[in-house]
């Protein structure tokens, strides 16, 4: 399990890699729950990121998941392997790996 608050250093570096404030980013516990209660259309249970870009002035606001259970890193990267992306999937080893990694692919796909 990843618990997401043990990581807010290097998450935080991250966002300035970015040009993104600390601002930008939401740890809740459940993103679906969070859409539904902001009025924003998502239909995965399961979703344990979301990234939100405001073209018009720039910013973004990210909605990360608390907690990461084994089931959903496993389901995740399972995901990724049938999409051919094996060697990915094989790198995030350790849970700061794997949270490096969703950040980044949520971010650099959506920022």
């Amino acid at each position: 399990m990843i618990r997401v608050s043990e990581h807010l250093e290097l998450l935080h570096r991250m966002l300035q890699d970015y040009g993104l404030t600390s601002e930008a980013l939401e740890i809740v516990p459940d993103v679906l729950g969070w859409c539904r209660e902001n009025g924003i259309e998502e239909s995965n249970p399961f979703r344990t990121a979301k990234c939100f870009c405001h073209w018009a002035d720039g910013t973004c606001h990210i909605v990360l998941v608390e907690k990461i259970s084994a089931e959903q890193i496993s389901s995740a990267k399972n995901a990724v392997e049938c999409d051919g992306l094996v060697q990915e999937v094989r790198g995030p080893r350790t849970d700061r790996q794997y949270l490096v990694h969703l950040s980044f692919t949520n971010w650099a796909a959506m920022c």
